[in-house]
């Protein structure tokens, strides 16, 4: 009533009244200004599952009017955002799965359940997006030399592989860089020179752009 966005949560998050028809509108404006403006390619919406899918279905349609081929990545995995909105999202429980193999808790034939489960999932237009770290997972939890060990290349050979996944290469994993980013502070690679892992990323994408 006040005119002033009330945060609340761990991460204060605006609390938007997804119910009011101007504060929709309101919101989807600034996505079209971004798209009209700066002919931005798409959106990485953040925490997708706590805004109404229907939200996002409508931004999707009036974005898509001022660009055709907008690419919608969801930071979720619910399978109903795949419902006219988004063309991708996050392969959380892949992820976990891969971590819980890499250090023993788990099977490699949880991960085969994991795959024929998924197919049936979403629609087959459906992209994964497939990681062994992320902003989150490195920061939290270490980088992918804590948290799989020896195992990190074979699961970041898998990432690209996948069917219908998009493999997400962070910062730092192109080189080999073994560091946890601060997550709220600016903290740059010491050394960003090519490492023995940047020929296995670029082989890694020569493979996926082929075929």
């Amino acid at each position: 009533a006040d005119g002033k966005i009330k945060l609340t949560g761990d991460w204060a998050f605006p609390r938007f009244d997804y119910s009011n028809d101007e504060v929709r509108e309101y919101l989807w404006s600034n996505m079209v200004y971004w798209v009209r403006e700066f002919d931005v390619d798409g959106f990485r919406c953040d925490m997708a599952m706590l805004v109404p899918t229907a939200f996002w279905q409508e931004a999707a349609a009036q974005l898509r009017e001022v660009k055709h081929n907008l690419f919608m990545l969801a930071e979720a995995e619910q399978a109903d955002l795949f419902d006219r909105a988004f063309d991708a999202c996050y392969a959380w429980e892949f992820h976990h799965i891969v971590n819980d193999i890499a250090q023993g808790r788990r099977r490699v034939w949880d991960l085969r359940n994991y795959l024929y489960a998924d197919r049936d999932r979403y629609p087959r237009s459906a992209m994964r997006l497939m990681f062994t770290s992320n902003h989150d997972e490195n920061s939290w939890n270490g980088s992918e030399f804590s948290r799989l060990g020896d195992a990190r290349e074979i699961m970041a050979v898998f990432t690209f592989v996948v069917p219908r996944g998009l493999p997400l290469v962070y910062t730092g994993q192109e080189i080999g860089y073994d560091h946890s980013f601060a997550f709220f502070d600016r903290d740059p690679m010491v050394d960003p020179r090519p490492g023995r892992f940047t020929e296995l990323y670029r082989l890694l994408c020569l493979l996926k752009h082929r075929n």
